[in-house]
């Protein structure tokens, strides 16, 4: 339920109000040496708010009074790149399918069972497919390329995600930690608890719906 909810939710925001290659989570931690950065080249603007759509909204600080307001939203600063924005159907499409890797991953497994290769496999499929369509679009900006690049770095954790750690990574993940435990000196009280749990652990932080 809570991933379907996701998932329409995403899907809104994609068609209706036409916000693409959301970063995840999205709302980020402020990066203040950016702040800081953009103070001392005069390219941060305290009054104005700019969203992902390109949408500038001022702070409610520094919202004058209510009988003399404009109603029109501030300009946007000089740093957005508005092609950015330019949202073509074949981005429409390879959004779309990463948003429905969820949905579609669940449907596998249940059709096809939890221990299947064919989820894996399909949902490999489509994040690749997906990744190579977005990346293939020339008029990106910083922010979204770097959205990408999470991305790329993700498809690495189908490395331990079921059923490929159970059937390759997990014998080569402890046989390297049980020779690192026995190598260095004082590593095992740290490692051992790793060690006993793995399976637990990686039954509940590796789905491949969880990202």
């Amino acid at each position: 339920m809570i991933v379907t909810f996701r998932c329409s939710a995403r899907l809104y925001l994609l068609h209706v109000h036409k916000l693409h290659i959301l970063d995840s989570p999205p709302i980020q931690p402020l990066d203040r040496k950016k702040v800081v950065a953009d103070k001392k080249k005069g390219s941060y603007d305290e009054n104005v708010i700019t969203l992902p759509s390109g949408r500038t909204m001022r702070t409610i600080k520094n919202t004058p009074p209510f009988n003399q307001r404009t109603w029109q939203a501030p300009p946007r600063p000089d740093t957005f790149i508005e092609r950015g924005l330019i949202i073509t159907n074949r981005r429409v499409v390879a959004e779309t399918m990463y948003i429905m890797k969820p949905i579609i991953h669940l449907g596998g497994m249940y059709v096809f069972g939890e221990r299947s290769w064919k989820p894996w496999f399909i949902s490999l499929t489509i994040e690749y497919i997906s990744l190579q369509r977005l990346k293939s679009s020339k008029s990106l900006t910083a922010q979204q390329r770097l959205v990408l690049s999470k991305r790329t770095l993700n498809l690495v954790m189908y490395l331990v995600r079921s059923p490929f750690f159970e059937n390759y990574s997990e014998k080569r993940f402890r046989a390297f930690l049980y020779w690192f435990v026995n190598s260095v000196p004082l590593v095992g009280p740290l490692m051992r608890p790793f060690l006993e749990y793995m399976q637990q652990w990686q039954e509940t932080y590796f789905y491949i719906w969880s990202v």
